[in-house]
């Protein structure tokens, strides 16, 4: 899986945070890799919360410290990684959609 790249790239995100309030980052430099590193961090997540579901993804991606606490909490991990509840919401929907239009729908017409 993914997570040691996730991990790798969460704390150079973290790195370019600090570097740029301490004034070593110009802010074009800051805003350009910082929107860089959030796509790349969202083309890892976003297959595992699919396949995965929201706990278990958050589950392998977040971080503990010593004594197991999380570090990310799940409200930061949504909201950074742009899943919504509208999103899932939508998902949904949208297998509820097929599933009637697919399936139970030729079921009914023949």
């Amino acid at each position: 899986m993914l997570v040691r790249a996730y991990r790798r790239l969460r704390s150079r995100l973290d790195k370019l945070r600090t570097n740029h309030l301490l004034g070593r980052v110009s802010l074009a430099s800051y805003l350009l890799q910082y929107w860089l590193l959030r796509i790349v961090i969202q083309i890892i997540v976003t297959p595992h919360f699919m396949l995965l579901g929201p706990f278990k993804t958050f589950t392998t991606f977040a971080r503990t410290d010593e004594r197991g606490s999380w570090i990310d909490s799940y409200n930061d991990f949504i909201v950074s990684n742009r899943i919504t509840i509208s999103g899932i919401v939508s998902l949904v929907l949208i297998g509820i959609t097929a599933i009637l239009v697919f399936i139970y729908l030729p079921v009914f017409y023949i």
